[in-house]
């Protein structure tokens, strides 16, 4: 099956789904087919991600989870978004973006990993610590054929992203000003909204950007040799910044 009849299929789940448990009729929605491609490729690429990383046993600390509870994420992102649930589709993006530093960090750091889980008092990493590991690890020691200062480079402008969406979305979470406030005094309130779906694409198109970039960049050998063609093309569609496809292709020589 391509990607387009898989993720049409996908759609058509979805729409049932809202028509059958809540009542909603996805035909009033603009964005609906926009909203759900867009969440569904990342959500795909990620489970190709996570199922070629278990299959190579190449992530052996447990880290493999935060990949795991991305996905979860975006399942529950996809349906609060089309309920109308502003404000915890924005969370659980948000959340992502968390994880996907938090499986960079952990992959790495298999004590600090173990210690999480079995000490109650241990003292998680903020999400500064393991947002500068990413952008000061050492990519020359690892990745030699390549120039390593434009790696870093392309490292940094992919976290600056990453920074932007988390004081964007910490925005919401935090209610920040009246801006960021739903007063949502009845239930009838909560409604679906094409405004809304169309604010929550363009953040989970650029969440999908920014996973996807860096598990290309730290499993760039992985995906050149262990993935077939479908599904570097599940991966590539869920890359929507241009730009980084091209300097994926500049650097490593592949997309």
């Amino acid at each position: 099956m391509s990607i387009d009849a898989h993720i049409n299929s996908q759609l058509e789940a979805i729409s049932t789904h809202l028509k059958d448990k809540y009542n909603i009729e996805t035909n009033d929605l603009y964005n609906f087919n926009e909203y759900c491609r867009n969440a569904m490729r990342t959500i795909i690429s990620l489970k190709v991600w996570a199922k070629k990383l278990k299959e190579r046993e190449l992530i052996l600390n447990g880290a493999i989870q935060y990949l795991d509870e991305i996905i979860s994420n975006l399942n529950q992102t996809l349906i609060l978004g089309l309920l109308g649930f502003k404000s915890p589709s924005y969370s659980m993006i948000r959340r992502s973006l968390e994880n996907a530093i938090s499986f960079i960090y952990y992959k790495d750091h298999s004590i600090e990993y173990a210690k999480k889980q079995v000490d109650t008092n241990f003292k998680n990493l903020s999400v500064k610590d393991m947002s500068d590991y990413i952008k000061q690890y050492p990519y020359h020691y690892f990745i030699t054929d390549i120039d390593s200062l434009s790696v870093v480079e392309f490292v940094q402008q992919v976290m600056g992203l990453w920074k932007t969406q988390y004081q964007q979305l910490s925005k919401f979470v935090h209610g920040s000003n009246e801006n960021y406030l739903e007063l949502n005094e009845f239930l009838d309130k909560i409604e679906p909204s094409d405004e809304n779906l169309e604010s929550l694409t363009t953040y989970i198109k650029k969440f999908g950007s920014i996973i996807n970039t860096l598990n290309i960049i730290f499993f760039c050998n992985v995906y050149e040799e262990e993935f077939d063609e479908d599904e570097k093309q599940f991966i590539r569609r869920a890359i929507t910044q241009d730009s980084y496809k091209k300097k994926i292709q500049s650097l490593f020589g592949l997309i």
